[in-house]
């Protein structure tokens, strides 16, 4: 996938979730209207992000309730465009002896902020910890971490309020 746009789509719309363009993941049905949302993840680990999970508990309490157009007006739409975000990147599986390279970008965060990662393994056993330095390149944080022992991991990004995590393997 390109981040990139064709000629006659806005700028606003590059982007997405590493597997579908932002622009794609609009219905054609919803396309003059306010009521999607955004959150920096990556498509496969959308589902195990606890932000993304609150706020569609959030999303489907809103729905149940009656009488909120009454009150605020049709098309009310709360902007989660400018609250701080993480969007973090990392494969899904690494050979034993290459390195994990994680890569965030960050969004309405102070640049004064520098991100944090940790890498955590999801279960007890031999599996081992790191902490690596993010550092800016390109236009985005990155970390690498070499030398993890078998198993599956757990990578947070951390950076101000904002956090984002994801999940990955080493085999053996």
């Amino acid at each position: 996938m390109s981040d990139d746009v064709p000629a006659p789509v806005e700028e606003r719309l590059r982007g997405g979730d590493g597997t579908v363009p932002k622009v794609s993941a609009i219905p054609i049905e919803m396309s003059a209207t306010l009521a999607e949302s955004y959150t920096a993840e990556r498509h496969g680990s959308i589902q195990a992000d606890s932000r993304v999970l609150d706020q569609l508990h959030q999303h489907l309490l809103m729905l149940s309730a009656s009488g909120l157009g009454d009150i605020r007006g049709r098309g009310y739409t709360p902007q989660v465009e400018s609250a701080p975000a993480v969007g973090l990147a990392v494969d899904h599986l690494y050979e034993s002896a290459e390195p994990v390279v994680v890569t965030a970008e960050l969004f309405n965060v102070s640049e004064d902020q520098i991100p944090a990662a940790s890498i955590v393994p999801t279960s007890s056993g031999d599996a081992s910890r790191a902490e690596p330095e993010m550092k800016e390149r390109d236009g985005a944080w990155k970390a690498v971490a070499e030398g993890l022992k078998p198993g599956v991991y757990r990578v947070k990004v951390t950076a101000g309020t904002a956090s984002a995590q994801s999940g990955f393997e080493v085999l053996p």
